[in-house]
C-alpha cells in the first residue's frame, strides 16, 4: 500500500542555548516589571498633583484621560524631567503652530525659554536599538528578537531634520541668532542609541536620564529676564489656534507622507 507524505507542519526544534536565553530574558523582564510597576504607580499618583500646574493642563481634560494620550503624556514626563535643570524663571510653551514661508505651519511640541536660551524639545519615546545618520531621511528602530520570532525593524522620520526645521522657523519668527536656539532630541530610557552619527555642536541627542547633563553643558547667560518675557509674549499667540488650523496642519502632514 502506497503511503503519502503527511501535510502536517514540522515541529520547530529549539536548541537548549536559545531556550536558556529565552528563559533568561523572561526572568529579567518579569523581574523588571515587579520593580517598575509599583514605581510607575507612585509616579502616576505624583503626576496627578503636578498636572494642574503643568503647561499641558486643560480644564476639559482630566488626568485619567490625559495619561492615555501617549504623545502628550510623554511630553509631560519630559517637562517634569527638564524643569529641574532649566531654572525656576523658565517659561514653557506647548503645541506651537508657527507659520512657514510656503503658507503651511509647523508644530513644536515643547519649548523652554530660559537663561540658557530657547530649548526646542523633540520627544521620541521609543524602545529597542536606534540607528541613524544626520543626512539620511529615515532612522531605524530594531526590537530584539525572541525565541519564537525574528527581530523587528521599523523606520521613522529623521528627528534631526524634523527638529532642525522647527528651530529654523523659530529663528525666523524671533529674528535671533543660532547660538540662542538649541535643538534637544530626547529618547526614552528603554532604548539604546547604537549608531547615531551627527554633529554634536548643532544638535543634542540623549536619553531622558542624560538630559540634565546636556542642559547643564549649555551657556548660562544666553538670555536675560526681559528677553525671556519678550520671547514668551511673542510666541504665546501661536499656541491659541483654531480647530480648522489644526486640521489643515494634519492634512498637510498626511499629504506630505
Amino acid at each position: 500500500m502506497k503511503r503519502y507524505p503527511s501535510h502536517t507542519k514540522k515541529k520547530r526544534n529549539i536548541s537548549l542555548i536559545k531556550l536558556a536565553k529565552h528563559l533568561y530574558y523572561r526572568v529579567c523582564h518579569y523581574g523588571a516589571l515587579a520593580i517598575n510597576k509599583p514605581m510607575a504607580f507612585c509616579d502616576r499618583m505624583l503626576g496627578s498633583f503636578i498636572y494642574t500646574s503643568s503647561p499641558m493642563y486643560r480644564e476639559d481634560l482630566d488626568y485619567r484621560r490625559f495619561i492615555k494620550e501617549r504623545g502628550r503624556y510623554g511630553e509631560f514626563q519630559l517637562w517634569r524631567k527638564a524643569k529641574r535643570f532649566v531654572g525656576k524663571d523658565a517659561r514653557w510653551l506647548t503645541n506651537l503652530y508657527l507659520p512657514k514661508k510656503d503658507g503651511t505651519t509647523c508644530e513644536i511640541d515643547l519649548v523652554a525659554i530660559c537663561h540658557r536660551g530657547v530649548l526646542v524639545f523633540e520627544s521620541k519615546n521609543y524602545g529597542g536599538w536606534i540607528y541613524g545618520d544626520e543626512k539620511s531621511p529615515y532612522w531605524y528602530q530594531m526590537l530584539r528578537k525572541d525565541v519564537s520570532r525574528r527581530a523587528r525593524k521599523y523606520t521613522f522620520f529623521n528627528p534631526i531634520m524634523q527638529n532642525g526645521m522647527h528651530c529654523r522657523v523659530l529663528r525666523e519668527q524671533l529674528c535671533i541668532g543660532d547660538d540662542a536656539v538649541h535643538s534637544m532630541i530626547v529618547f526614552g530610557n528603554q532604548c539604546r542609541l547604537k549608531e547615531i552619527r551627527y554633529d554634536a555642536k548643532r544638535t543634542m541627542i540623549c536619553r531622558k536620564a542624560q538630559l540634565g547633563r546636556k542642559i547643564r553643558a549649555l551657556p548660562k547667560n544666553a538670555l536675560t529676564n526681559s528677553e525671556i518675557e519678550q520671547i514668551f509674549e511673542r510666541l504665546k499667540p501661536y499656541t491659541d489656534v483654531t480647530r480648522k488650523e489644526k486640521l489643515a496642519h494634519i492634512a498637510h502632514i498626511q499629504d506630505h507622507k
